[in-house]
């Protein structure tokens, strides 16, 4: 349901990506149009890096586009990680569990899907970059990858504390981006620090 429930709620997507209650009224609404059995939280695949610091692009009635990486390239990490409760729009996410959750209670799954960390880490540093990095710098993008890592656990466990189920999403990942070897490979090497 997504980011659909915006349309059936009558709201513009940039209202419910950029407002907890309206994302969490929007889907209470979708729910009891088509009978879903869970709630479904999910705007972009760009919210751990925005709120890690690359810039994002808000349209009126569409989801949120990269508009410019943190970093140009992998030469310049540093160790910070989010802070769910205030960096970018996590906060939305979690006021929108929690909103479902006071509505809703422990009667249907309420999901929140988060990005994974490989598909977070392509959206900090320029995407050639990272990719060309699996090959020619595969300790830089280890780092990098932890560095994610660190943040979208964090990310998952304040949702679990506002009542809702983390769930891991990686379309980044998949075959037509990256090879399994080197998504393997890559993952093999980072460890959250």
């Amino acid at each position: 349901m997504t980011a659909h429930a915006a349309r059936v709620a009558g709201i513009t997507v940039r209202d419910y990506y950029t407002d907890g209650a309206a994302m969490a009224r929007s889907q209470l609404v979708a729910q009891e149009a088509y009978g879903i059995d869970f709630i479904s939280f999910f705007s972009e695949v760009g919210l751990v890096a925005e709120a890690l610091g690359s810039r994002f692009d808000y349209p009126d009635d569409d989801l949120p586009l990269l508009a410019k990486p943190k970093w140009p390239d992998l030469s310049s990490l540093d160790d910070a990680v989010v802070d769910p409760s205030s960096d970018g729009r996590l906060r939305v996410y979690l006021d929108a569990v929690a909103y479902a959750y006071e509505a809703r209670g422990d009667t249907v799954p309420i999901l929140a899907y988060v990005p994974a960390p490989f598909t977070t880490a392509q959206q900090l540093v320029d995407q050639e970059s990272f990719l060309l990095g699996l090959l020619t710098e595969p300790e830089r993008v280890s780092d990098l990858l932890a560095y994610a890592t660190r943040s979208v656990i964090r990310f998952c466990r304040a949702i679990v504390g506002a009542g809702g189920l983390p769930i891991l999403v990686d379309p980044l990942a998949s075959g037509s981006v990256i090879s399994a070897e080197h998504y393997v490979s890559s993952h093999c090497l980072s460890k959250p620090r």
